[in-house]
């Protein structure tokens, strides 16, 4: 297992070293902040980098893989329509103070973060399950959260968190993860690099 886990790590490491290097961003309204977004490209597949949230610092979701991005956009996209509807009912009915999963299925991903000493932790192959709340205030809340145990300390966990709170959150973080947007911003790069041969 450990070495699998060497693997995985050298593995990302190789492609954060020998690919390029791309940004971009969504908001939580919920947060009240501007997210990271990065993805780096080797030739073949993608690795997106969701900045999250957690109880003390950021944390991150890696996605790996254009299947898993797609599957990943496919789900926000469900849960936008089911958030909207929702959200709906709760105003038109004024209930505050409700909490609700969401039968949708996201793809895995792995969690990652630092701890106080600049080591970085992962947990793989996470399913975020996500749900709807609705705040004392009577706001509404799309949420996926969870607790990640590192993968090489089982004692060492990290709460993480996903939250948007209006169909522009759900816009601006689909859109920033459409893989043919992506794949632009990579051609564009690429043929800006080649001309400097």
């Amino acid at each position: 297992m450990k070495k699998l886990l060497l693997s995985a790590l050298l593995a990302l490491s190789y492609v954060v070293l020998f690919s390029q290097d791309y940004k971009t961003s969504y908001y939580s309204s919920y947060f009240g902040n501007t997210h990271d977004i990065s993805y780096t490209s080797d030739k073949s597949r993608l690795f997106l980098w969701i900045d999250g949230e957690t109880s003390d610092d950021n944390v991150l979701f890696l996605i790996d893989g254009n299947s898993k991005i797609e599957s990943f956009s496919s789900s926000l996209k469900l849960a936008k329509e089911k958030f909207k509807e929702w959200s709906a009912t709760a105003h038109e009915n004024n209930i505050t103070d409700f909490s609700k999963n969401f039968d949708i299925v996201f793809p895995s991903v792995t969690v990652t973060w630092d701890d106080v000493f600049g080591d970085y932790h992962f947990e793989f192959h996470i399913t975020p399950k996500s749900r709807f709340v609705v705040t004392d205030a009577g706001l509404c809340v799309f949420v996926i959260s969870g607790t990640a145990t590192a993968s090489d300390n089982k004692y060492m966990t990290q709460q993480y968190y996903l939250a948007l709170a209006s169909e522009a959150d759900f816009d601006e973080l689909i859109n920033a993860i459409d893989l043919d947007s992506i794949q632009k911003e990579i051609n564009k790069h690429n043929n800006i690099d080649s001309m400097f041969q």
